[in-house]
């Protein structure tokens, strides 16, 4: 609709039926518009990795070569920092080494100075008698060092020595218990409470091979029937009953061990040993 103002001009106005045709609101609102989403494109065919085939066993070889080759290295290297180490631990030794006999000498210069000076005594004597103490200091310390060889040489001797007797006395008695019981064989065979009676744990000879083996016997703990209700055919005086061989010192024993001997075995073969 047109009006005609004050001034003349024609001004456009709207009527609430253009409002309607305009969409029916006045308010200037844009409606949001949705955001271009991004386009997926289809994936052509993507490739797959292929599975890894296990190792031969000359790649597995290679590669544990590799490792060990690897590890050396490194052990290398810190052998070098070891010894490089060491070498400079040496240099400042040898360096305080010589910085000590430097002020040593500087000292005794002062000390002869003022023997000379202040009492009055020769020179070439005072340092004759200096060079003499230095002798006899460098002469004791070659005595020590030859005393802690010699210490150290017959140490060893000795050790040698009583390895060889202790292997020869444990050579001598096998001997003495393999004649004393077949069963027998080598050391590995002997029961420990026989060597527990023979020798001490802190190496002490106790009792002699025989003497041992004897009062091993004896110690042993045996419910078997009595030899004559065994084999009665038997002569009573070949054999002595279990109770006998118990009841015998251990002198009786080694004075009638061929009979005591055959008796025991009787005694095993009854009880099935």
């Amino acid at each position: 609709m047109a009006f005609e103002n004050q001034s003349g001009n024609t001004v456009e106005v709207a009527t609430p039926q253009d409002i309607e045709l305009l969409g029916g609101n006045n308010e200037d609102v844009a409606d949001p518009q949705p955001e271009d989403e991004p386009k997926v494109e289809p994936e052509d065919n993507p490739e797959v990795e292929p599975e890894e085939e296990p190792e031969s066993p000359e790649e597995k070889s290679n590669r544990a070569f590799a490792d060990m080759r690897k590890a050396n290295e490194e052990l290398n290297r810190k052998l070098e920092e070891a010894q490089e180490k060491l070498a400079r631990l040496e240099e400042e030794n040898e360096s305080f080494g010589s910085h000590f006999e430097e002020q040593k000498l500087k000292d005794r210069e002062l000390e002869i100075q003022e023997l000379v000076e202040q009492y009055g005594f020769d020179e070439d004597e005072v340092r004759a008698m200096y060079e003499h103490e230095d002798e006899l200091r460098q002469e004791l310390a070659e005595k020590e060092a030859r005393i802690k060889e010699f210490e150290a040489k017959e140490q060893e001797r000795i050790q040698r020595e009583s390895e060889q007797k202790s292997e020869e006395l444990m050579e001598n008695d096998l001997k003495t218990w393999q004649s004393l019981d077949p069963t027998i064989k080598t050391m590995a065979d002997v029961p420990k409470e026989l060597l527990a009676l023979r020798i001490s744990e802190n190496g002490v000879l106790k009792n002699t091979p025989e003497d041992a083996y004897y009062l091993y016997e004896k110690t042993k703990k045996r419910n078997v029937p009595k030899v004559g209700k065994v084999n009665q055919s038997s002569p009573s005086g070949d054999y002595y009953t279990e109770d006998e061989l118990n009841a015998m010192s251990m002198q009786e024993y080694l004075e009638n061990f061929e009979k005591a001997k055959r008796s025991q075995a009787l005694i095993d073969e009854a009880k099935g040993l």
